[in-house]
């Protein structure tokens, strides 16, 4: 998203040399091979708005501790193979939840264009905020203030949200149950 550009940024004000920077972007992109258990975890257990807002939440925390992972590039490798997969993951979860909002589909085409106008946007946000304030930090702080903002917003607006698939028949207990139980053999 709109940190992206940044975030080797901060790795070379930091002291990472190209070839770091290159780690951790072969780190980002193996960790998406990893999307696809996220997203049966999620469908599984069809709590799509729940998990948005839990995977929200971990990537708030996941990205703060960038910041006193900063001198460690095996904690920063270890922090980036775990967060690539929630990060499209939630990416995913916010494009299906927000076309299934719409009755008529073809709506979604300009959704989409606002939110990448949004993105964009905060790139330019993020770039504004890092002059200044003189630091590549601010590039995580603000990342993580926009996930947590989101979920709560989510939050708040999940009861309005109940009828919108694929979360429009909530799981029993005995299905969540014999899902968890299906996930974890």
């Amino acid at each position: 998203g709109a940190y992206l550009p940044f975030s080797s940024l901060w790795l070379s004000e930091k002291g990472y040399g190209p070839r770091d920077l290159a780690l951790v972007a072969l780190v980002d992109s193996i960790g998406c091979f990893l999307l696809p258990f996220v997203g049966n975890f999620v469908d599984k257990l069809r709590m799509h708005n729940a998990s948005f807002v839990v995977i929200l939440l971990i990537l708030t925390a996941l990205k703060l501790s960038y910041l006193p992972a900063a001198g460690s590039l095996v904690a920063i490798l270890a922090l980036t193979a775990i967060t690539a997969p929630l990060l499209r993951a939630a990416n995913c979860i916010l494009d299906t939840l927000a076309l299934y909002a719409f009755v008529e589909r073809g709506n979604f085409a300009r959704v989409r264009l606002m939110g990448d106008l949004g993105w964009g946007s905060c790139a330019m946000s993020v770039g504004l905020a890092m002059d200044y304030f003189r630091t590549e930090d601010v590039i995580y702080w603000l990342f993580a203030s926009a996930c947590c903002t989101l979920a709560l917003a989510w939050t708040a607006a999940t009861p309005f949200m109940a009828a919108i698939r694929p979360d429009s028949k909530p799981m029993s207990t005995a299905e969540f149950c014999s899902q968890a139980e299906r996930l974890l053999r």
